[in-house]
């Protein structure tokens, strides 16, 4: 393995593994390093090249010279001075956010063979962070953590220095570096509100730094006014605008400048021919092309695929509505699953078709064809397991009967046979209902509204509530934005669970025996830990958790507050340290609940399944 490796460990370093080490990087990594140097300096250069290139170089070697100041602060065991200097490597790596992405896509030494699903930035600096925040200060954790990362940091001006600048590499590197700003603007990732201003500031003035070398290089420093000038203008101003000594404010409006800057990069770029593409497609889309879209981490995705088909859709649609999917012909999905609601159970206590009580809350159904895991314990995959499971088990159907019964109808035997071009079976049954689901999109919340642009669609103490919930309450540790579950962008191909010590009621000192997760993989680490579900309709879908024992939105956030399960005394061994106490003033517990209740909610939610 090359050297290459290393740099792709300052990319994506976890905190517990490393693929490479110091006596890897051998003669012939050597020598591959000035084989490209010297394929560097044979060719000419681009003007964005010769814009960025003693940019990434200067500030790998920053990253160095902070990464050195932490080694010998470590070694002498003074745990402020150690502090003072991990806040300047945080900072290092900070300023070389717009550019970080090259390092996976720009080397000359060894070409990634897969696109990573995401691009991770951190450095391991969690690992780093944690060990001198402990008390006492863990110094040994800390050196075993240096000791990880310092092949790689090695490495990086080397790297910096040799490795291909090409438009699209660079075109990508910013596009992602935008997007992964949005990321680290959420608070809930710092310990301090040092590093909060760090990773936002810091950060967002290497953006900012980044964007009017690329405009000066491709268009010229005296070019008139255009899109990129007046969107990198603004987002500097949004930066101007944060107190110097406090927590950071209007975090949703930067969220939005900073999508259209990452739009406005990316249309410069393709105009030179270096076109690439959004991180993901917005559900409402606001650019004729796909690269021009403003995205951020808040704002709503497009369903990946293609798009229900609208004769199955309509098919799943009866069935959903259809009492000859239980036992008995008594119950339907949407028994439990009601519209004035928000498509959950509500505060009625779901049952079964034969009326006994569900052990779990049923949550609603907006939205979920985004999710990547379905239940409270993510037993299901896919939304056609998802039915085929709360047909079975919940309304106790039973396929031959039920097939049986469908069969007998011959409007519905003639639309099945259309849509499938079978007759009446289970496959076609589930699937006619899974297209149904993916039809349940709403993405037209104030919360929405905002982001796409109308500024007066949230209030003060709504904007004021979200920076809370995307800040020192680490709400969005677990529920991640934009579709506010566990499902991470931007693929949503994954999702959180948690072990919160969900206790049997608030303020009840006596965990919820339910195994949750854990009952699935038989794995200690998931005992107690359930699926994030998403905070969008809250207002409507009391009560809340997987048992349904916390009946207002209140009780919730005094259970998180207050340390969650721990809190009270139950925690599991598998407990989530996301959900530890925190501190919360009356002023800022109204305006978090003002969002949750108000910024998430969807005029559509109570209407009829379409």
């Amino acid at each position: 393995m090359h050297s290459r490796a290393g740099v792709w460990l300052l990319v994506a370093l976890a905190a517990t593994s490393c693929r490479s080490s110091p006596e890897r990087h051998d003669a012939g990594s050597a020598g591959a390093a000035a084989s490209a140097s010297a394929a560097v300096a044979a060719r000419e250069a681009s003007p964005l090249e010769r814009a960025l290139r003693p940019v990434l170089t200067g500030e790998a070697e920053a990253v160095v010279s902070a990464f050195s100041r932490l080694q010998a602060e470590a070694t002498r065991r003074d745990r402020d001075a150690a502090w003072a200097a991990y806040l300047e490597l945080r900072r290092a790596w900070r300023r070389l956010l717009p550019l970080s992405a090259l390092f996976t896509y720009g080397s000359q030494l060894e070409p990634p063979q897969d696109e990573p699903e995401e691009v991770p930035a951190e450095l391991g600096l969690a690992a780093l962070r944690d060990a001198l925040l402990a008390s006492p200060p863990d110094f040994d954790a800390l050196d075993a953590a240096l000791t990880r990362t310092r092949p790689a940091v090695a490495v990086a001006p080397s790297e910096a220095r040799v490795m291909a600048l090409r438009e699209p590499e660079i075109a990508l590197a910013l596009s992602r570096g935008v997007f992964r700003w949005g990321q680290i603007l959420d608070g809930s990732l710092c310990e301090s509100l040092e590093e909060e201003r760090i990773d936002a500031v810091d950060g967002g003035r290497a953006l900012v730094a980044a964007a009017r070398r690329v405009r000066d290089a491709a268009v010229g420093r005296e070019a008139a006014p255009d899109g990129l000038l007046d969107a990198v203008t603004a987002f500097d101003a949004w930066l101007d605008a944060q107190p110097p000594k406090s927590r950071l404010t209007n975090k949703l409006r930067g969220l939005m400048l900073s999508g259209r800057l990452g739009a406005e990069l990316r249309k410069l770029l393709a105009a030179r021919g270096a076109a690439v593409p959004a991180p993901y497609l917005a559900a409402r889309p606001s650019a004729e092309v796909a690269h021009e879209e403003p995205i951020s981490v808040a704002v709503f995705p497009r369903l990946r695929g293609a798009p229900p088909r609208a004769d199955r859709a309509a098919l799943g649609r009866a069935l959903f509505f259809d009492e000859r999917l239980s036992r008995d012909a008594t119950m339907s999905c949407a028994s439990c699953h009601r519209a004035s609601h928000a498509l959950s159970s509500g505060p009625v206590r779901p049952r079964a078709a034969d009326g006994s009580a569900l052990a779990r809350d049923v949550p609603g159904l907006w939205n979920v064809a985004f999710e990547p895991m379905f239940f409270w314990d993510g037993r299901a995959s896919t939304l056609e397991r998802q039915i085929e499971l709360a047909v079975e088990r919940d309304l106790q159907g039973r396929w031959p009967e039920i097939l049986a019964r469908l069969s007998k109808d011959a409007e519905l035997t003639a639309r099945m046979r259309a849509a499938f071009g079978v007759e009446v079976d289970a496959a076609s049954v589930k699937t006619a209902l899974g297209e149904f689901e993916r039809t349940l999109v709403l993405a037209d919340t104030p919360f929405e509204r905002f982001v796409r642009g109308d500024e007066a669609a949230l209030g003060a103490e709504e904007l004021r509530g979200f920076d809370v919930l995307f800040g020192h309450a680490r709400c969005t540790r677990c529920h991640r934005l934009p579709l506010t579950s566990g499902a991470l962008p931007p693929r949503f191909t994954r999702s959180e669970v948690s072990a919160l010590g969900v206790p049997a009621g608030p303020g009840v000192a006596r965990l919820d025996p339910d195994r949750g997760r854990g009952a699935i993989t038989g794995l200690d680490r998931d005992a107690h830990a359930f699926k994030t579900p998403t905070l969008r309709n809250l207002a409507l879908t009391a009560p809340y958790f997987h048992n349904g024992a916390f009946r207002t939105l209140e009780q919730v956030v005094d259970f998180y507050r207050d340390g969650s399960g721990p809190g009270l005394g139950v925690g599991p061994a598998s407990f989530d340290p996301d959900a530890r106490a925190f501190e919360l003033s009356a002023a800022e517990r109204r305006a978090l609940l003002a969002f949750l209740r108000r910024g998430l909610l969807d005029p559509g939610a109570t209407a009829s399944p379409p």
